[in-house]
């Protein structure tokens, strides 16, 4: 399925996944990195970018629940 999916993107067609997602009425967005390092979010529809922020790999969650 993920080469079908690349396949498709390769010949400028949408991805199985945002095909379906179009069909439910979901929005997609595509995760992208840009030459110095920093990843961003673009929404294809509008054009619009997001910045991703990460959390610091020193930096955990703590899984215990109170």
């Amino acid at each position: 399925m993920v080469t079908v999916s690349k396949l498709r993107r390769f010949e400028g067609k949408p991805s199985l996944a945002e095909e379906m997602a179009k069909e439910l009425g979901l929005k997609t967005y595509r995760l992208y990195q840009s030459s110095n390092g920093k990843k961003f979010l673009l929404d294809e529809e509008t054009g619009r970018t997001i910045r991703v922020k990460e959390r610091p790999k020193h930096l955990k969650t703590d899984k215990r629940q109170g």
